[in-house]
């Protein structure tokens, strides 16, 4: 982690591609105080944006409870609040990236959480669930949709905000389509467009209905 932190800036987000599972934790703690320097300032970020604009469209109702999930330093719940939602919880794997995002003051509840594992959460407690920039190598993988799905009411709203690299390693759209197959999702929007345009990189917004 020490060695992490005297790295210049722009080497946290090469490197996210690349970390392995066992790093994770510890790299984004080490890049919790430059997060949003890099990625905002830096790259000019449009996820959170695009994010922000697929909740005001899909989501109505501004009392129901959404959760952040991968919250990170609070990008998509200062969006949300702005937005007028009451009630956001966050999750992360990173207690130094869960401080950050509690300097916000936006979240009811923050905790940290592996999201490849089962939540300690109960069935249908969200209406909205934001994924925002989880999904990725090394991250969380497609599989943690079956429980994120668990914990989002029946007519309840997922938004997705993902890169292309990782929807070109071809589980998470799959998975996806399983699940409206399967009657769990209903899946109504993929959209594709900008993600971290500093860097040549595009993304895709997928927003989903839980049916049952």
């Amino acid at each position: 982690m020490g060695a992490d932190a005297e790295r210049p800036v722009s080497s946290f987000y090469e490197r996210a591609y690349t970390i392995e599972e066992h790093e994770t934790k510890d790299f984004y703690s080490a890049w919790a105080a430059t997060y949003d320097e890099e990625l905002v300032e830096g790259r000019a970020y449009a996820m959170p944006a695009r994010c922000r604009a697929a909740f005001d469209a899909h989501v109505v109702d501004r009392r129901t409870p959404v959760i952040d999930l991968g919250c990170g330093t609070g990008l998509l719940g200062r969006e949300l609040a702005e937005l007028g939602f009451e009630t956001i919880d966050g999750i992360d794997y990173s207690p130094e990236m869960i401080a950050q995002a509690q300097a916000t003051g936006i979240y009811r509840d923050l905790w940290s959480a592996d999201l490849n594992e089962p939540l300690d959460i109960v069935d249908g407690a969200y209406g909205a669930a934001a994924a925002m920039g989880i999904f990725s190598f090394g991250h969380v993988y497609a599989d943690a949709l079956d429980e994120i799905c668990r914990i989002i009411t029946p007519g309840g709203t997922l938004i997705i905000g993902v890169n292309e690299v990782f929807v070109n390693e071809n589980t998470l759209v799959p998975k996806l389509e399983q699940l409206d197959a399967d009657g769990i999702l209903s899946l109504d929007l993929r959209e594709h467009g900008a993600h971290m345009p500093v860097s040549g990189v595009d993304g895709w917004i997928f927003v989903a209905t839980r049916r049952q």
